[in-house]
Parts: structure tokens; sequence; C-alpha cells
């Protein structure tokens, strides 16, 4: 599995979390399909498998993150408010907003300015719904893509409707 370089923002400082993510440890049999990070948020699409699997696996990553900023940074104490918020799924239509949703984020947060430039941000699944080769091997695209034949064309005209 190659390694990504995240990067997070606290105020205004950005920092690099440069680790390989293991899937596996953190998400044991979660099912993650769709994530975004931002440089103050991010945004995840998981399946919840097992009871209490997501308060588990967003207990990890907050405090591995939370860890490794403070001893790069010689600090102590929280980066992130104390809780985290989770909607169930209930419906094909709401999965499919929640990922056009996720994966346009930093375009209406103004990160990028154009459609072609979104492709191009770094820390988002969405390189891997649209090249034709998937960079994360542990993202499980068919959840989404099979709403759309499994197109990753299709998949990004929907994403981008009438935006270019």
């Amino acid at each position: 599995m190659p390694t990504r370089k995240y990067v997070f923002k606290n105020r205004s400082y950005y920092h690099i979390y440069d680790k390989t993510l293991d899937h596996n440890r953190i998400f044991l049999d979660e099912c993650v399909s769709v994530f975004t990070l931002m440089p103050n948020h991010f945004h995840l699409l998981v399946q919840q498998k097992t009871e209490n699997g997501i308060v588990n696996s967003m207990t990890k990553i907050m405090d591995s993150i939370t860890r490794y900023y403070n001893i790069r940074n010689r600090r102590k104490g929280p980066l992130f408010l104390p809780h985290f918020n989770a909607v169930p799924i209930l419906s094909k239509q709401q999965l499919l907003y929640v990922s056009k949703y996720i994966h346009l984020n930093p375009l209406v947060a103004g990160m990028v300015k154009t459609p072609s430039e979104l492709l191009k941000y770094k820390y988002s699944t969405l390189q891997d719904y649209s090249l034709h080769q998937s960079i994360l091997t542990w993202i499980d695209m068919n959840k989404i893509l099979k709403h759309f034949n499994r197109s990753k064309e299709k998949y990004w005209q929907y994403l981008i409707g009438n935006r270019e």
C-alpha cells in the first residue's frame, strides 16, 4: 500500500501527517468508501459492520492524529472537539448525495477553483474514483460505482453536472 501525505490545519499552521494509513488496524471491519481531508476537518463515508465500529474507529483516528500532532509540535491537549457527527444513510439517493458532497467539498470551499483542479486534489478518494488505476486499495468504490454501472466517467458526470 503506498504511503500518502495528509495535511491537517490547526489554526493557521499546516502540518504533515506522513504515515501509511493502516486500514485494517484503524477500521477493523468497517468499510470505507469515500473520504476528503480539508484544512480543518475531514469527511468519511463508512459502512459500519460491527456494533460501535465507527465510534471505535473514529476514536482511534482522532487519538492518533492528536498524538502525532502533539509530539511533533511539543504540545499537550486535544485538537478536536470531543465528539464527531455520524448520520445513518437510509437510501440510495442519500448515499449518492453524501458521496457527492464529500468529493465536491474542496471545490465548494474554494480550495480548488475548477473541476479539473478538483481531480488533482490529493487528500481525497476522488482520484481513485476518477483515475483508471486505484491508488488506495482499501477503498471500496463498488458501494458507489455500482449505481453508475461501475463507470468512473458516469460518476464524474454525476459529480460535476454543468460545472465544467
